[in-house]
């Protein structure tokens, strides 16, 4: 009678794709959608859609719209609408978004904060300031 739905959450078109066979080291922009199959050392900024594929890896923050997260982060996300980790995905970092959702089997290791306005500029680093401070701090 129930059956489960995992239905398909990413678009069908990307204005960037970087594949299972590309690395790349630094900061990637993007204006749109972005899907990641490969790896990336380094931050990602979009003002749309991030996608990491189940082969793709994040060591780095990810800034964006909404992300759709099938591989793995090392790293802290921050939307300004949604989050979603797929039973694949894989998140070792602090969230900051509007909606976090977390499929059946999916890994969520950190700290989250949920707004209703979405995310603020350095809220994220507050929190993970916060986290890293010893029990004993008088702070």
């Amino acid at each position: 009678m129930f059956k489960k739905n995992e239905q398909d959450v990413t678009p069908t078109t990307f204005e960037t794709i970087f594949s299972e066979s590309c690395t790349i080291n630094g900061t990637v922009t993007e204006k749109n959608s972005l899907r990641i199959d490969g790896n990336i050392i380094g931050n990602v900024e979009s003002e749309g859609m991030v996608t990491i594929g189940k082969s793709g890896k994040v060591q780095g923050n990810i800034t964006a719209q909404v992300v759709h997260l099938s591989g793995t982060v090392e790293g802290n996300i921050q939307t300004h609408s949604s989050l979603r980790i797929t039973s694949s995905g894989k998140l070792v970092g602090d969230v900051q978004t509007e909606t976090f959702i977390i499929d059946e089997k999916g890994v969520f290791d950190g700290s989250s904060k949920m707004s209703s306005q979405g995310t603020k500029g350095d809220d994220l680093d507050k929190v993970t300031e916060l986290k890293k401070k010893p029990s004993n701090s008088k702070e």
